[in-house]
């Protein structure tokens, strides 16, 4: 099948012309087949994330909810500067769970 093979051989998502995927280094790789946020920029600059969750570098989820909530503003702040774009310029935030 062609996107199965696609991503074998493919690190990246494919996201096209106007779209790049947000996969900072310094937050642990996504636990699946998923970006974990795709940069969007026409008249507006978007950020789409894609869940983002308390895994730290090394892989590791703190036991405590506060220690989490702390690992997933980190990495929220990580795909932002990824995305050359800071906390201070963004809109409300969107939260499910």
């Amino acid at each position: 099948m062609r996107g199965q093979a696609e991503r074998a051989t493919t690190p990246w998502c494919h996201t096209g012309g106007m779209n790049r995927e947000v996969r900072p280094l310094s937050i642990a790789p996504p636990a699946a087949n998923y970006a974990h946020a795709i940069h969007t920029e026409h008249a507006m600059r978007w950020l789409h994330t894609s869940g983002v969750v308390p895994t730290r570098p090394d892989g590791t989820v703190p036991a405590a909810l506060a220690d989490q909530a702390a690992v997933v503003w980190a990495n929220l702040t990580a795909m932002l500067a990824e995305a050359d774009m800071r906390r201070r310029t963004c809109g409300p935030a969107t939260w499910s769970a």
